[in-house]
């Protein structure tokens, strides 16, 4: 069996910060403030449940629910709902500070009394060659030329 190489740094594709508060009444102050600290864009933020009762044969669509705003830069996407706010990095994330200006802006500006949750998840992406996976647990992916689609092909 092959040695996974030792990695000099995590292969980090994304990194979230969720910051669970109520700010239903501060939305708009909150869009201001990060608008005018760091140059961001702000669209809306909507919501849709679709419902469908396949007894009844009914399709209930209603129109989109404003939940918050929502900006996006090359490596940044920042959303202010009403049940709290996310910061993520989508490209480059080097380091926590990459995201942590965003939380010393809300700290700062004291804005928002009372926080209920603060997470922080990972993404990370590793190319295992397929040497190193354990056939007998895990989907190998194979490409059939004749076809041209991947199939899936579990083993137990």
């Amino acid at each position: 069996m092959l040695d996974f190489p030792h990695l000099k740094k995590a292969p980090i594709v994304e990194a979230t910060i969720e910051v669970r508060c109520e700010i239903a009444d501060i939305l708009d102050s909150l869009k201001a403030m990060y608008t005018e600290k760091f140059s961001l864009n702000f669209s809306e933020l909507k919501t849709q449940n679709i419902s469908f009762n396949p007894v009844m044969g009914n399709l209930s669509v209603p129109a989109p629910t404003f939940i918050g705003w929502e900006a996006r830069n090359e490596t940044d996407v920042i959303q202010i709902r009403k049940d709290g706010l996310l910061f993520s990095r989508i490209k480059e994330y080097d380091t926590f500070e990459d995201l942590n200006k965003y939380i010393k802006a809300i700290n700062q500006s004291n804005i928002i009394e009372e926080f209920s949750r603060i997470g922080c998840r990972y993404i990370n992406m590793f190319s295992i060659p397929k040497e190193l996976f354990p056939r007998d647990l895990y989907a190998l992916s194979i490409y059939n030329e004749e076809e041209s689609k991947e199939q899936q092909i579990f083993k137990r």
